[in-house]
């Protein structure tokens, strides 16, 4: 017998749908994003009085997921894959069909026009400072902008089979399904991998710091390469480094969690590279994120630890008290904010880079499910869809003039360039705001920064990537990729 189910949208739309016991959670995920006309990533099955945010499996049926009549389920909406990064002045967004849009300062990969005809298939984009690199669905790289930070333009005869890519200030390295890392861009800053490349064997990930680059190798082991003063050189405590499960990197240092929770750094001491007395206190970590200069990690219950250069929030002693059932960490170039378990936020820092909050910005901040920043600024996306901002006005810290604060709502995404905020609202449509030198400038692109969410209409740019049903609703029009060229020219 059929039962009726109800999927609900973060801004409050909702669907009533019939479903069978027997059918598949995939195929009611597909209706919903028919019937809601918004692309559902995932379904979360609400239950009484227990938070939830597990997706129910795509490949079970309603009842072994658990879902009953008069079910009420939370859709998760797709995220668009944007390229972005804090310390790159553009933007360059992969719409449903796979294209490729971008924007912001053409000498810094905002003109892709160089390349446009090899931008199809796209999965994902990074950003160096002043360069992009693209991997699409076949493997492929394909990269623009400024040579020297590894934009050497186009698709490479070495970058295939890649199955993910990682980037510092001026330098990329790709990671292939053999394991092998092919580098590239500025040899200063990691793109010279030689002295390592017989030992960087069942690569499993890369990071970062401006000028370094650290891979985590078979049975959990580290090898670096790049400058030695920021993380190019671990030997002083390779013996620690094992079992280690992440890494994380900020300009001038890095950070390891081993399996154990446990903390390994190295790099520049002021900047993180030596917890010093903090390090007692880095026990049971499950995450760090990092400022330019500093390092906040996240407990296993719930506390902040922070260390590094106090300029740029490496202190947050100001604020330990309140840094309780922290479930999140976002950073400024020099500032914190961190998302607590009852969705508010605490803010340390430097003042300039988005570290405190004035009086009339603060009640505001509640009700947040997510958190970007640009260099020298926060946006925070409610849960009614809402933007609420904080920092350098002119850095994307002000979007309370009219024109703007309009536009913000029904918002389901933000991302951040060095100096922009972009919001994806829920009709796919796109809204900029901040430095308009650094991507808050849209209208070369306007005419494609619309239902950037949906699949195209023509038979190469339909494709099953995850996440995208063929039989999903297409775009009205599918992008016009001769126009997407003239449109940079114009940048």
């Amino acid at each position: 017998m059929a039962m009726t189910v109800t999927v609900s949208l973060m801004s409050g739309r909702s669907a009533k749908l019939k479903a069978e016991p027997g059918s598949w959670v995939h195929d009611l995920r597909t209706r919903a994003s028919k019937e809601l006309k918004t692309p559902i990533g995932g379904l979360v099955l609400q239950m009484q009085g227990v938070p939830n945010t597990t997706p129910l499996d795509e490949e079970a049926t309603l009842q072994q997921a658990g879902v009953r009549d008069g079910a009420m389920l939370n859709a998760t909406v797709r995220q668009v894959p944007v390229g972005c990064s804090r310390r790159n002045a553009a933007f360059a967004l992969v719409r449903g069909d796979g294209t490729v849009v971008t924007w912001g300062d053409a000498q810094s990969g905002g003109d892709s026009s160089s390349v446009y005809t090899s931008l199809t298939k796209v999965q994902t984009i990074k950003a160096t400072s002043r360069a992009f690199a693209a991997l699409r669905r076949d493997g492929q790289v394909v990269t623009w902008g400024d040579p020297l930070r590894g934009g050497r333009g186009g698709p490479s005869s070495h970058l295939q089979d890649v199955t993910s890519l990682q980037a510092s200030q001026s330098a990329f390295a790709a990671l292939r399904t053999d394991g092998r890392v092919v580098t590239w861009g500025d040899t200063a800053a990691g793109a010279d991998s030689n002295s390592v490349s017989q030992r960087l064997l069942e690569v499993s990930s890369i990071s970062a710091t401006a000028f370094a680059l650290a891979a985590i190798c078979q049975d959990g082991l580290v090898e670096t390469w790049g400058d030695r003063r920021y993380g190019g050189d671990c030997r002083a405590v390779q013996k620690e480094l094992q079992s280690v499960r992440s890494i994380v990197g900020n300009d001038f240092a890095f950070a390891a969690i081993r399996a154990d929770g446990s903390v390994v750094c190295w790099g520049k001491d002021d900047s993180g590279g030596s917890p010093g007395e903090m390090q007692a206190q880095l026990v049971d970590v499950v995450s760090i994120e990092a400022s330019s200069a500093a390092f906040a990690a996240i407990r296993s219950d719930g506390r902040v630890v922070a260390w590094g250069d106090r300029q740029f929030g490496g202190d947050c002693s100001s604020v330990r008290d309140q840094l309780i059932q922290v479930q999140s960490i976002t950073a400024s170039r020099a500032a914190f904010a961190a998302l607590k378990a009852d969705n508010t936020v605490v803010v340390w820092g430097h003042e300039q880079y988005g570290g405190t909050v004035s009086l009339q910005i603060s009640p505001q901040l509640n009700h947040v499910n997510l958190i970007k920043a640009t260099e020298f600024a926060f946006a925070a996306l409610k849960s009614d869809g809402q933007v609420v901002t904080w920092g350098n006005p002119v850095e994307g810290g002000d979007s309370q003039s009219p024109s703007i604060k309009e536009k913000l709502r029904d918002v389901q995404q933000i991302e951040a360039s060095s100096g922009a905020f972009l919001a994806i609202r829920s009709d796919g449509s796109v809204v900029c705001w901040g430095n308009s030198d650094k991507g808050a400038y849209t209208k070369p692109v306007d005419a494609y920064l619309k239902d950037v969410h949906c699949i195209g209409t023509s038979e190469e740019s339909r494709f099953e990537a995850e996440g995208k049903m063929a039989d999903e609703p297409a775009c009205e029009a599918s992008i016009d990729l001769l126009g997407l060229q003239g449109a940079n020219a114009l940048q």
